[in-house]
């Protein structure tokens, strides 16, 4: 119980945040949504309201994936009791529980990190078998050439123009400057390293796909909300021009 009671507090050992900051910043939304409610209809504002909390999940990153579901209530409770301003001793309650909180945090991601290892590392495996012509570099960066390219190869110094879609392994786009219409340049040495590697291998006019395991990519940080830590991340690039 007073687990995810609590687990409110796992936000603030993400953002370094005190859960007062963490109230006050959510405090806001819920004043604006008291505000307008009189020109919403009973079911426009309930949907407002499920969106906020959409928006505050989605903020809360790896927190969804360790909680479990009969555990949803309590952490409810906490988060509410907190927004409302009836946790008045945050600080002692994160002084008491903190240490079990760190303990079981750190015990479920580390099986959600280990699970997620095994499951890129068996994508990667099946990836290699079915494109024979793909080449796995000393780093385990994943190179396969879609196009011949018979232009300038670049080096880690040089500025290159490219195009690319960025994909999670389910094939979610994260990012994509195709998707936004306009190709985007960029100094070779100044991205995640998966990138410096494999654009590095390219030619001007080839086409790509380069898989990057976490060490290539961001890591244990990730780069939240959308990549969460220790991910692998596909892309598809185009390399323009070499500048």
């Amino acid at each position: 119980m007073y687990f995810i009671h609590f687990l409110i507090f796992f936000i603030m050992l993400l953002s370094r945040r005190s859960v007062s900051v963490v109230a006050r910043t959510f405090a806001a939304p819920f004043a604006l949504t008291r505000l307008f409610s009189t020109a919403m209809s009973d079911d426009d504002k309930n949907e407002a309201i499920f969106t906020l909390g959409v928006n505050v999940a989605n903020k809360a990153g790896e927190i969804r994936n360790v909680l479990e579901k009969n555990e949803l209530d309590a952490f409810v409770k906490g988060f509410s009791d907190t927004v409302l301003g009836k946790v008045t001793n945050p600080n002692e309650l994160f002084a008491k529980h903190g240490p079990y909180l760190n303990k079981i945090i750190g015990e479920r991601m580390q099986v959600l990190v280990e699970e997620k290892a095994k499951q890129d590392k068996k994508f990667i495996e099946f990836y290699m078998k079915e494109n024979p012509t793909a080449v796995k570099t000393d780093s385990g960066l994943v190179y396969h050439k879609q196009t011949n390219g018979t232009g300038k190869q670049p080096t880690a110094d040089d500025t290159v123009l490219v195009h690319y879609h960025g994909m999670l392994l389910d094939g979610k786009v994260f990012d994509s400057s195709v998707d936004r219409g306009e190709p985007i340049e960029f100094p070779l040495n100044g991205v995640i390293a998966g990138w410096t590697e494999g654009v590095s291998m390219m030619k001007e006019g080839e086409k790509a796909i380069l898989i990057c395991p976490p060490n290539l990519a961001y890591g244990e940080r990730g780069a939240p909300p959308t990549i969460g830590p220790n991910t692998t991340l596909l892309f598809e690039v185009e390399l323009i021009k070499v500048k």
